[in-house]
């Protein structure tokens, strides 16, 4: 599956990025470069600014004429390799997620990382360094430290299906030559380990939620991934933990040590409180891995008045709230606030 196609002849800037632009197609590397993931010219391009240069384009082949939704961006410091994940849209009867590589002026990609043989949308992006030190045997040696970048992906699978479909994720090594290995990596079908359903009563449309989060724990720096699992009315945070392939008790790490593998550690299931309003609603991970839910209530002309929101936690919710627009309050400003609240 592994495809390297040479870097295609440089194009011109394709104007600024919109002060409006989503976060996850952009992303800042060192030395204030910054990527962001947009169409130009009939293809799809990561747009690179810089500094000190002049903006350019680096098209991503395969891409002329597609349709696209969700572009996703993302950089490993490691291998300094770009990593693009995004909603191929071209047929819209079967969306897929395609993933492709920049690495030195090379692409890997771009291939299929969905099955294809049901719709998968809203893709997430997350690349992330494991970093594992070895202990010198001898004291006056210096210890020994690994770095093993992987490439975090996750989407929703069928949404169409009775039971609003599931979140899917995927581990994906990223070699030395910054090339990732999807001969190594397998999709995860994800759905609650609680043998048990909630009764929640939801006959709204709970598609808003039907896209995975994956994200970096500020309070333990590990990856992360959250998923609402919508029969059962839960969201599902999962701790996505690096451990040496087949490591066990009696284990020692050497230098010459296995690849890691992620191993979902520690789960949170998180209620759903039944008789809240999900239709459009946003999530967002707070203090503590809880979720605060939030939707914009209007009024009988359809204007937005203020946000409601709630927070979700394992042992219970809290009160519903309401932050009333106006008075120098827009809409964006009580987004921020309430996602500042969250952390």
């Amino acid at each position: 599956m592994r495809k390297a196609l040479c870097l295609l002849a440089v194009m011109a800037f394709l104007g600024g990025a919109p002060l409006g632009a989503s976060a996850p197609d952009m992303v800042l590397a060192p030395g204030a470069t910054l990527y962001r993931l947009a169409p130009a010219e009939d293809q799809l391009a990561v747009v690179v600014s810089a500094p000190s240069e002049e903006s350019f384009v680096v098209p991503i082949p395969q891409t002329t004429g597609i349709q696209f939704a969700s572009p996703r961006i993302d950089f490993d410091r490691a291998t300094s390799t770009i990593v693009a994940v995004w909603q191929d849209i071209t047929d819209p009867e079967t969306p897929r997620i395609m993933l492709a590589a920049l690495h030195e002026g090379t692409w890997f990609g771009p291939v299929q990382i969905s099955t294809g043989a049901v719709p998968s949308i809203n893709p997430a992006l997350l690349v992330h360094d494991v970093r594992t030190v070895v202990p010198a045997e001898d004291e006056e040696a210096e210890d020994t430290t690994f770095v093993d970048p992987w490439i975090h992906v996750a989407w929703w699978e069928n949404p169409g299906a009775e039971d609003g479909g599931h979140a899917v994720y995927m581990a994906i090594p990223l070699d030395e030559p910054g090339v990732p290995a999807l001969d190594e990596a397998a999709p995860v079908e994800l759905r609650s380990l609680l043998p048990y359903g909630l009764s929640c009563g939801f006959e709204e449309d709970m598609s808003s939620l039907a896209a995975p989060r994956l994200f970096v724990d500020a309070q333990t720096g590990e990856p992360h991934l959250i998923f609402a699992d919508i029969s059962q009315c839960l969201f599902e945070i999962v701790r996505l933990h690096p451990e040496p392939e087949g490591s066990g008790d009696d284990d020692v790490l050497t230098e010459q040590r296995r690849r890691n593998v992620i191993v979902f550690g520690v789960r949170k299931h998180i209620a759903i409180k039944p008789g809240l309003r999900l239709t459009e609603a946003q999530f967002e991970v707070g203090h503590d891995l809880s979720v605060v839910l939030s939707w914009d209530e209007t009024d009988e002309e359809g204007a937005t008045t203020g946000i409601s929101y709630i927070t979700l936690r394992d042992e219970g919710w809290s009160d519903l709230n309401t932050l009333r627009l106006g008075e120098g309050l827009d809409h964006e400003q009580a987004m921020a606030l309430i996602r500042r609240l969250a952390q």
